[in-house]
């Protein structure tokens, strides 16, 4: 019972990461998946793989999180080169 509300959960949650209902025909296959292929893992990797599972997926977050920032911070200061070029033009 536990093992199905815990893989009831981490489906959703994977779900909603990949686009929810947007993802289409891939979120669908995923949570069907994903409910009965997470209690074959827990059992496999036991509780200090399913730990070390836990501490990946947070620093892979962690890794994505840092990378979309620096993707926004290029992003601005192109955007800021490009404004800055516009003026020159004006004032030439």
């Amino acid at each position: 019972m536990l093992g199905n509300i815990i893989s009831a959960a981490a489906g959703r949650t994977l779900a909603r990461s990949l686009g929810g209902a947007a993802a289409g025909p891939a979120g669908a296959a995923i949570g069907a998946v994903v409910p009965v292929l997470i209690p074959y893992a827990a059992r496999a990797l036991g509780p200090a793989g399913m730990a070390a599972a836990a501490v990946g997926g947070l620093l892979f977050s962690r890794h994505l999180a840092k990378k979309a920032k620096r993707r926004e911070a290029l992003a601005a200061v192109q955007a800021d080169a490009r404004t800055l070029r516009k003026d020159l033009r004006k004032i030439r």
